[in-house]
């Protein structure tokens, strides 16, 4: 299948916010250095990690129907400064959800709540597009909506989806060869701010070694693109080790001069948000990588 070259619609620009609303600022004030492998923060409740989740499914979801303001309190609680939602816009034929999600709705959904909540949390909009390169036309449209932040994600490899393939008894590697070719397709096109889930057939296969070679010229295509990778923690609430990608794949980001990344719980459910988040702070202290936002399609460090 094809791979088009694509234009990369929002300008990535690495800035300071200049009039960050004061749970941001709180935020900041609470951070100090620990040790040489965290970033941690004073809390006269608990010491905890500062928290963004940019992965966050809701009613507007085929495979969700949590109610999106159970998360705004619930972020709150947490002390979670950005909260950015992004439900699924499924394109496979195949997918019971093509056809399900309606942007114009959430935006109406969304849009109180950020007002609502504004001197609370940050709420984000955002869309989890999938195979964007397959779908150039639906993808220049969605870039037209004020999306703060588009992630990018390979769940289909043609007819293939890795449920129905462990259903069916068809051997993984009939999607993993596949799959990898997609995230190098998908890479190649952007039009993206964040690519999901890297190793997403982790998720049901285990682990699935990528041809590294590969991987390594996706994310220098991804990069130069102007887009960034996801660590998505749902792996670890389906038995993985590490999150997607993990510690081996986010040192080849690291080698081929990726320097930000963005966190996300892929949460469906309110219990699910910002779950195992401090796994991820670890990883990027580890390896040298900084948190990241979309805020208006620019790049913010956190």
């Amino acid at each position: 299948m094809g791979c088009p070259l694509g234009r990369f619609f929002a300008p990535f620009i690495s800035l300071s916010y200049p009039s960050e609303p004061s749970h941001i600022l709180a935020g900041r004030r609470r951070f100090f250095r620990c040790g040489n492998e965290s970033l941690r923060y004073n809390s006269s409740k608990e010491d905890e990690p500062m928290r963004c989740d940019l992965h966050v499914h809701t009613a507007f979801s085929a495979d969700c129907d949590t109610p999106i303001e159970g998360y705004c309190t619930r972020a709150i609680e947490l002390g979670m400064s950005y909260l950015c939602f992004t439900d699924h816009m499924d394109t496979n034929p195949l997918d019971y959800g093509t056809g399900y999600y309606d942007p114009q709705a959430f935006f109406d959904a969304v849009a109180p709540l950020q007002k609502k909540y504004a001197d609370k949390l940050t709420i984000l909009a955002g869309v989890e597009f999938a195979e964007p390169h397959m779908h150039p036309e639906q993808l220049a449209e969605f870039q037209k909506y004020p999306y703060d932040m588009i992630i990018g994600s390979i769940h289909w490899v043609g007819d293939l989806f890795p449920t129905r393939m462990m259903r069916e008894g068809i051997p993984h590697m009939a999607y993993t060869d596949g799959y990898w070719r997609e995230i190098y397709c998908a890479a190649r096109h952007g039009g993206f701010h964040t690519l999901g889930h890297m190793d997403f057939p982790k998720r049901y296969f285990g682990e699935t070694p990528p041809d590294m070679d590969l991987l390594a010229e996706a994310m220098k295509l991804l990069l130069k693109n102007g887009s960034v990778i996801e660590i998505n923690t749902s792996a670890l609430r389906n038995n993985c080790r590490e999150p997607m990608p993990g510690l081996t794949l986010l040192q080849l980001y690291k080698e081929v001069g990726g320097t930000h990344v963005t966190v996300g719980s892929d949460a469906h459910f309110v219990k699910d948000l910002s779950a195992h988040n401090e796994v991820a702070k670890d990883l990027m202290a580890k390896v040298g990588l900084k948190e990241a936002v979309f805020v208006k399609g620019k790049l913010v460090e956190v």
